[in-house]
């Protein structure tokens, strides 16, 4: 995975949420989207994960425009497979 440490970050994010997501392969991007939509987080809200939005993610065609996106879905996706895994 060194290669993908390098370069556009879009593409180095991109890598690294596909590395993730692969961790729930049956999972729909519609099902982990509202998986991680449901997600409290520290700071006692939620944040809205859109589907569409995802599948961008992964596919290295944009990348979340606020942090508390990622958190969620990275809790949604350890939640779901029961902890961190690396």
């Amino acid at each position: 995975m060194a290669e993908h440490r390098t370069g556009d970050p879009r593409l180095v994010f991109a890598a690294e949420l596909t590395r993730l997501r692969r961790r729930l392969p049956d999972v729909s991007d519609e099902t982990l989207a509202r998986r991680a939509s449901a997600v409290v987080l520290p700071s006692g809200r939620r944040f809205a994960v859109n589907a569409r939005r995802l599948g961008e993610w992964t596919s290295g065609q944009s990348v979340p425009r606020q942090f508390e996106a990622v958190m969620a879905l990275v809790r949604a996706i350890e939640e779901a497979t029961g902890g961190c895994h690396g």
